[in-house]
């Protein structure tokens, strides 16, 4: 079974914590999807995929399991403090112009087989 986790550094504000787990989810290609509809005929699509989202004690927690993600070849998402800026332009430019060792990464999402995911998830805590 596939899974999504995603990391977040628990010492940013809960504000932009959620901001950057919306952004870092949306930003995952998962391939199967379930369409929810009400009594009404309003209906959602939503990933059918578990979605944890876990603490990391720092951004360098949330850094290595990026990493490890992209070592092992996983799809993944992250979100930088850099894509805080007015316009996507400003998030995209300050992102590339940062070096990676400077980077502040708040949020990674990871996507695969849960064996593989939790390999590099496994040591952190549900988020709160």
């Amino acid at each position: 079974m596939k899974k999504i986790v995603v990391i977040v550094d628990r010492n940013v504000e809960a504000g932009k914590i959620a901001n950057a787990i919306a952004h870092c989810s949306a930003g995952i290609n998962v391939s199967k999807y379930d369409e929810y509809e009400t009594s009404n005929g309003i209906t959602c699509t939503l990933s059918n995929h578990p979605i944890i989202i876990l603490s990391a004690k720092n951004k360098n927690q949330v850094k290595s399991s990026l990493i490890k993600a992209d070592e092992a070849k996983l799809e993944y998402s992250f979100f930088a403090s850099t894509m805080w800026r007015e316009t996507p332009e400003e998030q995209v430019a300050e992102t590339k112009s940062t070096s990676f060792d400077e980077l502040e990464i708040i949020a990674c999402a990871i996507y695969g087989e849960s064996e593989e995911v939790d390999q590099i998830s496994k040591k952190f805590s549900l988020y709160r």
